[in-house]
């Protein structure tokens, strides 16, 4: 009779821890909150225009040592390995540099050659969302991959000032982007991880003549980025 009483509260014991051992293992977070250092280079190489240049400018003018800022997205999981991410990055660029100035005047007829200095900025803002898979295991680490969409805005500016000619312009721009790409997330806590990744964007462009995309309608970035990822359960 004991044998029978102590079988009866040994087993749903078992049942007990077995059910707790199964709910940690599926266990994940429901949200993911990214934030941290990005970088963005264009790298399709063209030179710097010689002359003063046509401002139809595209989200970056050239591929000098890219654009630097940071990088944010949310991630919601609807399943242990699926999930869909919101994603959004700023980056700001600056190129100082000697550029030799023709004055044509009139059109067609270039009298005066100087070199003088020229500025120019960029800023760029990416809105892009789209599912992301995770390989959640055992292990500290969690890779993962990822196809977004959405747009980039863009604002450029350019000037130079000097005995050949002064001139200062800008322009604001936007197209359609694309990414792929992923990154590995090292979990230092329950709460707490470590991500980089790394995605190719694409930038799809209204107008083929722009000064920096060489005739070309798409732009081809690389996009990476390090930082701390928050999770909630």
């Amino acid at each position: 009779m004991r044998r029978i009483v102590f079988a009866a509260l040994v087993m749903p014991a078992c049942g007990i821890v077995t059910l707790a051992q199964s709910s940690n293992q599926d266990r994940y977070s429901r949200i993911e909150v990214f934030g941290g250092f990005s970088a963005n280079d264009y790298f399709n190489y063209v030179q710097f225009p010689a002359n003063i240049p046509d401002l139809k400018f595209s989200p970056f003018l050239t591929s000098t040592a890219g654009g630097k800022g940071f990088e944010t997205s949310i991630t919601g999981s609807f399943t242990r390995y699926f999930g869909i991410t919101g994603d959004f990055s700023v980056y700001f660029d600056n190129v100082e540099a000697p550029l030799t100035i023709k004055v044509c005047q009139p059109a067609g007829q270039c009298t005066i050659r100087a070199q003088q200095d020229t500025r120019a900025t960029r800023t760029a803002f990416y809105f892009m969302a789209g599912p992301e898979v995770r390989g959640r295991n055992r292990t500290r680490f969690t890779p993962f991959a990822r196809a977004l969409f959405g747009g980039v805005a863009s604002n450029a500016s350019f000037s130079t000032s000097g005995t050949a000619l002064i001139h200062a312009d800008s322009a604001t721009r936007s197209a359609f982007s694309m990414d792929f790409g992923g990154g590995l997330d090292l979990r230092i806590s329950e709460r707490f991880a470590i991500r980089g990744t790394a995605d190719y964007t694409g930038i799809f462009l209204r107008d083929l003549g722009d000064t920096d995309s060489g005739g070309r309608s798409l732009q081809n970035h690389l996009r990476l980025a390090i930082g701390v990822v928050v999770r909630f359960h």
